[in-house]
């Protein structure tokens, strides 16, 4: 996600500015004589065909909203219905039905995060609204070839539930939880945007930090978008207590302000972005093999060892200057590299008991 600092805080009133036009479609009430018609002659037609509609039903009609979606979706059938409101997660498309791509995948979402959201993250009183996913990354990780070295590491599940967003990390084939865990409360939003493509969830909370999720799916997004709307449309939740406290601690799931050393709830200590830096100083590749990104580190290595593969060569030939660009061509790559790992362990907390499976 890419966060960034505010240089000031805001200090305006507890509104949200949509930066889309927001459309609704109307409906159209039919004038009160017809209606009545409609009624009497629904009246009249209702006892004859009661015993013929009866034998014609379909046993998936006569179930309610959250039992048919459960049977169409059994891995549903494993989370508790009073933390998971699928009436309201799962939308029917334009035929009425609950089975399509979009509501398929919330189940791989659901399947992936249900365990972690029910026994560690869930209040007592709260439960879940709606779930999409995005990526996101800090700006640091743009010199990897765009972040596209990162972009494994960087999807999120992106959670709604009735007092705020959850953000938690998942592996690529959203499969599992894996690193980092955010929140945001509903009272701190004050902007919401979906980007020019409405492909984004953009962010930005009351001290000016802007979340940018993208990769969302257009409906998702907007889905996301209706619902952070409807939710601050209907007041404060009452458990936001004014202080801002970004992260959740992977061990104990405690909420967090700033990046301590170690967890105020269960002491647990959190790997440091010094320790990434001075490791990757000495090796490209080192500090991202200790933050658990095992790919990433692959990559590095191979591409450090095909440096020194051309600058062997480039020595070879004896060119003239060809001493000292590599040595100012080494400082910068190990030096660069040392910079991209402070950043990526200050994006998140990281336990050291974890490992990262990127």
């Amino acid at each position: 996600m890419i966060i960034s600092p505010g240089t000031s805080e805001s200090t305006g009133a507890d509104t949200l500015t949509v930066q889309e036009t927001i459309s609704t479609d109307s409906g159209v009430e039919l004038p009160e004589h017809q209606n009545e018609a409609c009624s009497a002659n629904e009246s009249a037609s209702a006892e004859s065909t009661h015993e013929e509609s009866d034998k014609n039903e379909n046993p998936i009609d006569i179930l309610t909203d959250p039992e048919e979606i459960t049977s169409l979706y059994p891995d549903l059938q494993s989370l508790p219905p009073d933390k998971f409101r699928f009436a309201d997660i799962f939308k029917k498309n334009r035929t009425g039905r609950y089975r399509n791509s979009n509501n398929k995948f919330k189940v791989k979402l659901l399947k992936a995060v249900g365990r972690i959201l029910t026994e560690n993250l869930l209040l007592n009183n709260e439960y879940v609204l709606n779930i999409a996913r995005g990526s996101a990354y800090y700006p640091a990780e743009i010199p990897y070839a765009n972040g596209l070295l990162t972009l494994p590491t960087n999807y999120y599940a992106i959670v709604c539930t009735n007092f705020r967003l959850l953000f938690i990390n998942v592996d690529c084939r959203v499969k599992k939880p894996t690193r980092y865990l955010y929140q945001i409360f509903y009272e701190e939003i004050v902007r919401l945007s979906r980007g020019m493509f409405f492909t984004s969830l953009i962010v930005q909370t009351r001290n000016g930090n802007s979340w940018n999720f993208t990769t969302v799916r257009t409906s998702l997004s907007r889905e996301i978008r209706d619902l952070i709307i409807k939710r601050k449309k209907e007041g404060a939740s009452g458990i936001f207590d004014g202080i801002s406290r970004w992260h959740l601690c992977p061990a104990c799931y405690t909420a967090i302000t700033g990046q301590p050393s170690s967890c105020p709830g269960c002491k647990s200590l959190f790997k440091d972005p010094a320790q990434a830096w001075k490791r990757s100083i000495l090796l490209p590749g080192l500090g991202s093999i200790y933050l658990g990104y095992r790919s990433l580190a692959i990559t590095e290595i191979l591409l450090y060892i095909a440096f020194w593969f051309l600058l062997i060569s480039l020595a070879y030939l004896k060119l003239p200057g060809i001493v000292p660009i590599s040595v100012f061509l080494i400082a910068v790559l190990h030096g660069t590299a040392g910079f991209m790992s402070l950043k990526l362990a200050q994006k998140g907390l990281i336990v050291h008991s974890a490992t990262g499976s990127g």
